[in-house]
């Protein structure tokens, strides 16, 4: 991402259900410091990276960090809820997620990998994007 890009955080509102959170959006995480990650129940470098993700969440929390996991279903299978929500729990994964069955919130972050994350400022800015697996200490450094 260029130093000249001021990415906002697009709109949430395109999932198709949330779990852990009620729908959340970039208003209403105005002054937050968020970590949008996209997943998918299946990808075994989300499996790999998921535990970072998960200690970022609980380690940060009180300092002001949102973590938001995105499923978004690369198979016809992983649209059911129920099928996340197991998923959700079994990893003890706390944070809010947005099922995107319909691609919504991928598109509007003109995403194209699994995993993805995407660092948001508190001013609602995207300030850096990694993806796949890897970089957990720079990843760390970004929330910090």
């Amino acid at each position: 991402m260029s130093v000249f890009q001021r990415l906002h955080m697009p709109p949430l509102d395109g999932a198709t259900g949330w779990l852990n959170s009620e729908p959340l959006g970039p208003a209403g995480l105005r002054g937050q410091v968020v970590l949008v990650n996209f997943w998918t129940l299946t990808c075994i470098n989300w499996l790999r990276q998921e535990p970072y993700v998960r200690a970022w969440s609980q380690a940060y929390r009180d300092d002001g960090l949102i973590v938001i996991g995105v499923h978004t279903p690369e198979f016809s299978f992983e649209h059911d809820i129920e099928l996340v929500r197991k998923a959700v729990e079994t990893r003890d994964i706390d944070y809010p997620v947005a099922q995107d069955n319909d691609y919504a919130v991928w598109n509007a972050f003109a995403n194209h990998y699994w995993p993805a994350l995407y660092f948001v400022d508190r001013d609602g800015i995207i300030r850096d994007e990694h993806f796949g697996e890897g970089r957990y200490e720079q990843s760390e450094h970004r929330i910090q």
